[in-house]
């Protein structure tokens, strides 16, 4: 499996990360008049956020002293934790950040935003410290159960799930981003790889779908498209396979094998008339014995046996001399084929007047001794039929 490479955390804060909450407005007589009053936890708590630097703000470890206090006057505080957590975290002081976040989970379990810190502070250690990946991945499990909606957790959680070689997981937590993401390619990429290791179906059959269902698709992901609805025909899985064949033709409109491929399936679930219109598609591009051979098919299904008869006939002609691989196969096809199409425009004497002059192929010889019985009862020969 080639080495997946890592998602660096600005890209993923251009477009996933959660934006932190508004402060709220200051009491009147503003927020340096209201700390000057030490046992106001509101007032306190107003002046160290304006500290932080995510609220603008240059001095994280004077916002994280008035948090302590803001936590000796009310112990049980969950928001003053987690704020703490954060001035820690804008002090580079890593260990102390994840401690207060843990603290604010603990006194608020339902808290995502607290989860989410946690989360986040123990996926940053563990890209540097391999020991921490067990308690960010479970982190991360809690923060994605809680927030589900959070694509950031869920890049946190599949890059967790990477690193401790956790295929099952890192597929899920890609193909959930990608649903949240449907843009965001990366998501796909992984999820693909993921799967084609675990040898997930399901799973590498969305990735695919999603990778290709982009006006921008790539030559890459489009030959990954192929290969799987090539798997999908040989296991049965026609629905599926007329998915990925109807995906790769808009993508392809001038290939002519693309429109073949898709008739293919839609003749065996079948759908004659879409097939017939796709062959079409398909001659008009490339004019080849076999697609008129398949065209003849559909027309014979759909009841136009005389168009039918005339393209068999000039079939027979033309095979001979082609360099079809398989014209031996089609040229006793044909004769069968040439043969129902007289009985069934109701001309049994024309039948046995063709196979009078016409040597049966070895091929089709049993097809063709049946119809002749056949054309023998409908013209009253019943001796010669019996």
């Amino acid at each position: 499996m080639p080495e997946l490479r890592s998602i660096p955390l600005l890209l993923l804060a251009t477009g996933l990360a959660a934006q932190a909450p508004a402060l709220k407005a200051p009491a009147p007589g503003g927020v340096d008049a209201a700390v000057t009053h030490l046992d106001d936890p509101r007032a306190l708590m107003l002046k160290a956020r304006s500290m932080q630097l995510r609220s603008g703000g240059s001095d994280p470890r004077g916002a994280a002293a008035l948090y302590r206090k803001v936590i000796a006057l009310v112990p049980g505080s969950a928001e003053a934790h987690l704020r703490l957590s954060e001035s820690l975290e804008e002090s580079k002081d890593q260990d102390g950040a994840i401690l207060e976040a843990k603290k604010a989970v603990a006194l608020d379990p339902r808290s995502g935003e607290a989860l989410g810190q946690v989360a986040s502070l123990l996926f940053q250690k563990a890209r540097e410290d391999k020991s921490a990946l067990p308690d960010a991945e479970k982190a991360l499990r809690a923060a994605t159960e809680r927030m589900p909606g959070d694509p950031q957790m869920w890049a946190f959680l599949a890059e967790s799930a990477e690193a401790a070689s956790d295929d099952r997981t890192a597929m899920d937590a890609w193909l959930h981003l990608g649903r949240l993401r449907p843009d965001f390619v990366p998501a796909w990429e992984r999820a693909s790889i993921h799967a084609w290791v675990l040898k997930d179906y399901a799973g590498r059959r969305e990735a695919i779908m999603a990778l290709c269902d982009r006006e921008d698709a790539r030559p890459g992901d489009l030959k990954l498209l192929e290969d799987l609805a090539q798997e999908q025909m040989k296991s049965g899985f026609l629905g599926h396979a007329e998915d990925s064949y109807r995906l790769l033709a808009e993508h392809l409109p001038e290939e002519p094998a693309v429109w073949e491929s898709l008739a293919m399936v839609e003749l065996r679930v079948p759908e004659f008339a879409s097939a017939l219109a796709n062959l079409q598609k398909a001659e008009s591009l490339k004019p080849n014995p076999g697609t008129s051979f398949n065209i003849a098919l559909c027309l014979m299904n759909l009841a136009r046996f005389d168009e039918a008869s005339a393209r068999v006939e000039q079939l027979m002609k033309d095979l001979p001399a082609s360099g079809l691989q398989e014209k031996e196969k089609l040229q006793d096809l044909c004769q069968t084929i040439y043969g129902q199409t007289l009985l069934l425009r109701g001309q049994p004497k024309a039948l046995l007047a063709w196979m009078k002059k016409t040597p049966s192929r070895p091929g089709a010889a049993g097809d063709l001794a049946v119809l002749r019985v056949q054309a023998l009862v409908q013209t009253a020969e019943l001796s010669g039929a019996k």
